[in-house]
């Protein structure tokens, strides 16, 4: 009898170890985000996230040069960590760690590769299943919208998400004594070539800062 519990044991672990096994398995081909998923558009660069910053910056190893870069989210803003707007930063961060860290990316540049500290600006998708992660960023209210032209190829779809997470008070949407205005309403239009998203509201043209409205 004491030969057949020292079997059934083991036996009984071995099972639970398959089911675990297979678990993860099967969790790690459910997407992130279902809705984020998104045609991806330019040339992707495919990178390993080693690091993250904050909210909307990472450190990275470029799988083909082995060179490590410094990523900057394109079109969104999340608090700061050390200064300045920080209500849910550090909230903001983990969100971006637990989605990318450790985890294969693609990067895709827009007209301006490179801000002025020399971060690579890129809209960022999971190499497994193409969610679009500067959108995860803003529709979970961890980011708003940030626009700096030129850059603006993926825009109306960040926006997009930006007016879900403010009606449904998500995030930096929520409780923050400091939190910003949606970006539709703290930004205005002078129309080039207009149109509007399905929100009815401006997504593209020329994009200018509310002091500079007349």
């Amino acid at each position: 009898m004491k030969k057949l519990l020292k079997f059934i044991i083991p036996f009984d672990l071995f099972i639970i170890l398959i089911f675990i096994l297979c678990f993860k398995e099967k969790t790690k081909d459910v997407p992130l985000d279902p809705e984020l998923i998104y045609p991806i558009e330019g040339i992707p660069v495919k990178a390993k996230v080693i690091s993250v910053y904050d909210g909307d910056t990472f450190k990275a190893v470029l799988v083909e040069t082995n060179d490590t870069i410094s990523v900057r989210l394109l079109n969104i803003d999340a608090p700061e960590i050390k200064e300045g707007w920080n209500c849910f930063a550090q909230e903001s961060k983990k969100a971006l760690s637990k989605a990318i860290e450790n985890e294969n990316v693609l990067l895709v540049t827009d007209e301006e590769k490179e801000d002025r500290y020399k971060r690579l600006l890129c809209y960022v998708y999971l190499e497994d299943d193409s969610t679009f992660i500067n959108a995860y960023m803003v529709k979970n209210g961890f980011a708003r919208t940030y626009y700096i032209p030129p850059n603006n190829s993926q825009l109306d779809k960040i926006v997009d998400w930006e007016f879900y997470a403010v009606n449904k008070k998500y995030g930096i949407w929520s409780n923050c004594k400091d939190k910003p205005d949606a970006s539709a309403d703290s930004i205005c239009c002078k129309w080039i070539e207009p149109f509007f998203n399905s929100l009815n509201r401006c997504v593209k043209g020329h994009w200018e800062s509310k002091r500079n409205c007349l």
